[in-house]
């Protein structure tokens, strides 16, 4: 069987319209950029509480102009989850979003703890920045606040 990570995750607001999302899990640390031409911290949010409400897959990426990271969740079973996080070349162009991906990181994951995960991070967010620092920061779009407290809401 193999080893079911725990992932540390971090986002960090990197000046007007730009991001990073780091994933950390054992001695691996993977640092994604993004740009506010998308809302990945909503887009993971809005992934994440489909987890929670029993999806068996589903997906979430991070835009970088052109090129960028999807991630992948699937095969939800036994409270287990397998995540790969894929780099593309390009995920603007119609005919070649989904061409060329390299994947990055893959494993198996506890989706508990990676729902536990996603809020924490959000609320350190949100805790650091404020509702309005952030988007002051992110330019584009408000802190997720509705997406956070579905997440945050018991069963």
């Amino acid at each position: 069987m193999p080893a079911l990570h725990t992932p540390a995750l971090k986002w960090a607001l990197g000046g007007p319209g730009w991001a990073y999302f780091t994933w950390t899990s054992g001695e691996e640390t993977l640092r994604l950029r993004t740009s506010y031409v998308g809302d990945a911290l909503k887009d993971l949010l809005t992934a994440t509480l489909d987890l929670k409400l029993g999806s068996s897959a589903t997906f979430t990426h991070f835009l970088d102009e052109p090129h960028g990271h999807r991630m992948f969740f699937s095969s939800v079973a036994d409270n287990t989850m397998y995540v790969e996080i894929v780099r593309f070349d390009d995920l603007f162009t119609d005919n070649n979003r989904w061409a060329g991906g390299v994947p990055c990181w893959d494993g198996e994951v506890s989706v508990p703890h990676f729902i536990e995960a996603v809020q924490d991070m959000a609320m350190a967010v949100l805790k650091e920045h404020g509702e309005d620092g952030y988007h002051k920061s992110w330019i584009e779009a408000p802190f997720p606040t509705r997406e956070l407290a579905l997440l945050q809401q018991k069963p």
